[in-house]
This record gives structure tokens, sequence and C-alpha cells, in this order.
């Protein structure tokens, strides 16, 4: 994780949402909040927690839109949209503008005909910040940078408090 970029993870990542918002632009919407959490352990899990998210605008003017991800009070991933870049679209050179470097080759996958995703689960991002392990994902729509999204996203084991909080499912019979 590099913070030589014009807007470093370690601005945003693990802050309270008054010191996170203080790095930040004008809020773009509403946001949205609810009173459950996601992780992807390896499967998805969700418990009980403070979530919301609100995207706001780059006060670098850098990136078309940053949204910031929080739990309980801490903000715990973010998304930067509309990477600069020039000439064909690269995922690698995305995630180094955010600061990023990431070891081994990313899952792709193209959910739509316009659309490609990299993706890093835990294991193959082996990206740790703050001591909390994170996924990355990669997006573009058409090729375009200016369609392009990174995404951090924590996807750390369940503390004892949390895992006492597991929401249970239903299965699809149900």
């Amino acid at each position: 994780v590099s913070n030589d970029v014009p807007m470093a993870l370690s601005k945003l990542i693990g802050k309270t949402p008054a010191d996170a918002q203080a790095k930040l632009g004008e809020p773009t919407g509403k946001g949205m909040a609810r009173n459950s959490c996601l992780r992807y352990l390896p499967k998805r899990t969700w418990f009980e927690c403070k979530y919301a998210l609100q995207r706001y605008e780059d006060p670098t003017r850098t990136y078309k839109a940053i949204t910031l991800f929080f739990e309980d009070g801490v903000s715990t991933g973010a998304s930067f949209e509309g990477i600069p870049g020039e000439g064909a679209f690269d995922p690698l050179a995305a995630l180094a503008h955010i600061g990023l470097t990431l070891p081994g080759k990313p899952k792709e996958s193209s959910p739509k005909d316009n659309v490609k995703v990299w993706s890093w689960f835990n294991g193959e991002a082996r990206l740790l910040f703050g001591g909390l392990q994170y996924r990355v994902e990669v997006s573009v729509v058409d090729d375009a940078w200016e369609n392009s999204k990174v995404e951090l996203v924590l996807n750390h084991p369940l503390s004892a408090a949390q895992q006492a909080k597991v929401k249970p499912t239903k299965s699809a019979s149900e």
C-alpha cells in the first residue's frame, strides 16, 4: 500500500466518520444504512452491526467519486470510481493509481457482455491494512477508464463478539 497517491487509503480506512469525511468533498446523495454487515469467509455470512455507506465528491478531482463503507462507526472499505488512465484499460494500473500492488493473478469474470471484473479474495490479495484482511475488486464497463472502479472491502475473520451476532440465513428449500 502506497501513500504516494492523490487520495491515500491511510487517510480513509480505519477512521471515524468525522475523520474520514474531513478528507473528502460533499456527499453526493443520501447514502445507505442498515443493521447488518456481510463477510465472505469463505461463505457468505451476515452478522448484526451498524453498517453505512456514503458516496462523496473527490476534493482532489482525481476520481468521479469515492465511496466509504462503515462498520460500527469505523471506515472499513472504500471504492474509487472513474480511475484516470490512458489507452487500454489495465486493472493493475488502476490498482496502482489508488496505491495498491497485489500479488498473483485475480479471478476474472464478465457478468455482462460489456463488463469485466477482476477479483482478489483474501488469499490472493494478501492485503493486510491496519492488521485486517481485505478483498479487492476492479471493474470496468465498455473498457473505458472513466467507467472503472476499484473497491477495497473488509473481509477479516469475525471476532468472537461478531460471531455471537451471526444472523441465520434461510436455505433455498425454506
